[in-house]
């Protein structure tokens, strides 16, 4: 599938709630930060529609992006967290 495709279908799933494709299309690998025809991003499509399940789906997909690109595993993110934040930093700059 094309960006541009999984990008459409990600602006669809976040304005009709569906999380589970949000979750899908994020990791198949569209970009949270495309704008759609308005200029809307997929969070700022969830905070218009007044969807709080989308807002935070895309929130943590965000994070866990981010994560990702310092070398921090899901899992192992996971059981920082569980452990506090000052754990989670230590991660970040190991």
């Amino acid at each position: 599938m094309e960006q541009t495709e999984l990008n459409q279908r990600l602006w669809e799933a976040t304005e009709a709630g569906d999380c589970a494709n949000i979750r899908r299309l994020i990791v198949s690998g569209a970009d949270l930060n495309a704008k759609d025809e308005q200029g809307r991003n997929a969070f700022q499509i969830a905070s218009q529609t007044s969807d709080s399940d989308a807002m935070t789906t895309i929130l943590a997909a965000k994070q866990m992006l981010e994560l990702e690109k310092m070398g921090v595993t899901g899992a192992e993110a996971l059981r920082q967290m569980d452990k506090g934040t000052d754990d989670l930093i230590k991660v970040r700059e190991a």
